[in-house]
């Protein structure tokens, strides 16, 4: 998903998460799970600027609030004017399994980063940031890159290395 943030000049660019709606909510931890805004359960997760690092955030407010508009279409004070795009998890992986793997891999992002945290971009966002993590996370479970949403993408087109988001061997 998508969802439009202010750049100075009053241009919008596009700060790029995912929401995971399992099939069975029950698979996954429950202060993860969140109502989305149509009465299903799932968890909005992305990568975030925290003290001017890479941090990754499940239910953020600013992500959790737009999957709600997006997913019941209803607007809570301000719109984040949110746009989806729904990944393709490789062959014969559900979403249930698709979701554990990209928790999996977001903790050990996490994990890997700690002990040299990756800074966020200061001119604008332009850099390695949420919308690099985000197609990279993707990428490497196997599923589609988030592509081509509204407004400025930068980041979009860089990408982390796999190992960021491999578990200790």
């Amino acid at each position: 998903m998508g969802r439009n943030v202010e750049a100075p000049g009053g241009r919008a660019r596009t700060h790029q998460f995912t929401a995971i709606i399992p099939h069975d909510p029950s698979k996954f931890p429950s202060g993860y799970l969140s109502d989305i805004g149509d009465g299903r359960q799932g968890f909005i997760i992305g990568a975030h600027n925290v003290n001017r690092t890479l941090q990754v955030i499940v239910n953020q407010r600013g992500d959790l609030a737009a999957a709600r508009e997006n997913f019941s279409g209803n607007v809570v004070g301000q719109s984040w004017n949110p746009e989806s795009f729904y990944v393709e998890f490789p062959r014969g992986v559900g979403v249930d399994t698709y979701g554990q793997q990209f928790l999996d891999a977001a903790r050990n992002f996490a994990l890997n980063t700690r002990p040299d945290p990756i800074d966020y971009p200061r001119f604008f966002g332009i850099g390695e940031n949420s919308n690099t993590w985000n197609v990279s996370i993707h990428l490497f479970l196997g599923g589609n890159a988030p592509n081509d949403l509204r407004g400025l993408e930068p980041g979009n087109d860089d990408r982390f290395s796999d190992s960021l988001f491999q578990g200790p061997q």
